[in-house]
């Protein structure tokens, strides 16, 4: 018992300094988009054709598998780097057009 609350402590600070990922990432063109869920799913959008796919996040890279195939992104600082080096970074949440549409407000 005397170790069993340190070692909770431990655990809780390892889990709360993974990284998370969960959130909307657009390369830099704004043609390709990935949108990742807390749930392990991801929402990869390309030309404004949207698919379903699963993720997980391995030694800083980020996986993600679909019937399409895998690709893997690596997750760099504040960025994920993609397939021929395309980079990604993470879109803030706008409130404003999120509300609009569940209350039926018209702009």
């Amino acid at each position: 018992m005397r170790y069993f609350i340190p070692s909770l402590i431990l655990i809780a600070l390892m889990a709360s300094c993974r990284p998370s990922i969960t959130g909307h990432w657009v390369n830099d063109s704004n043609d390709l988009a990935y949108h990742f869920r807390g749930d392990g799913q991801v929402t990869v959008t390309a030309f404004g054709n949207s698919s379903a796919a699963r993720y997980r996040l391995v030694n800083g890279e980020v996986i993600l598998t679909s019937p399409q195939g895998t690709v893997v992104l690596t997750l760099e600082d504040d960025q994920l780097i993609g397939p021929m080096a395309q980079r990604f970074t993470r879109q803030p949440i706008t409130h404003a057009s999120s509300q609009s549409k569940s209350t039926g407000e018209r702009q």
